[in-house]
């Protein structure tokens, strides 16, 4: 069952990829990846918990670990709320961090959106009108590596840190 919902949740956000990007055109939009915080999260302190996906990158679904080249911008599509409340922010903070935690990289997105698919499956609540996110960054800088993907947001708790359980191997 949680299989179906993960392929479900997987196949609605490649289809809400055009919605939620209407407003992009060419290269607007799109992120960077950098060592420092977005300006939204800033001086936050974020306690793991809620619930997230990473449901594609670049339009590409993985098993055990996403693959990408650092060669052109990468297209995450999600969604994250804190549960016990219901709510999530205006803003997602994707973060990619190298085994260890020894260095972190931050994009940040603004771009939020509602999915009915996460209304059927959790219920009704303030935040998933915006739960879902997307967010086009380039590598920039970052190394070649393997990175533990987690998304930082704000909520009626305070700043919250959701881990996914596939990382991103960039070559």
């Amino acid at each position: 069952m949680r299989r179906r919902f993960a392929l479900a949740a997987a196949a609605a956000a490649v289809a809400a990829v055009p919605v939620l990007l209407g407003a992009c055109g060419d290269g607007e939009g799109v992120q960077s990846f950098s060592s420092g915080l977005p300006p939204e999260a800033r001086g936050m302190s974020f306690v793991a918990g809620g619930r997230c996906s990473v449901d594609s990158i670049s339009a590409t679904r993985a098993e055990d670990v996403w693959r990408a080249g650092r060669d052109k911008p990468l297209r995450f599509s999600g969604w994250a709320i804190e549960t016990s409340t219901m709510s999530t922010s205006d803003w997602l903070v994707v973060e990619l961090a190298a085994p260890n935690d020894a260095r972190r990289f931050f994009a940040g997105t603004t771009t939020r959106g509602e999915r009915g698919d996460l209304m059927a499956a959790l219920g009704a609540g303030p935040g998933l009108s915006k739960a879902a996110f997307e967010l086009i960054a380039a590598p920039g800088d970052l190394p070649a590596g393997r990175y533990t993907v987690r998304l930082l947001f704000g909520s009626a708790a305070g700043g919250i840190s959701c881990t996914t359980p596939v990382p991103l191997e960039l070559h």
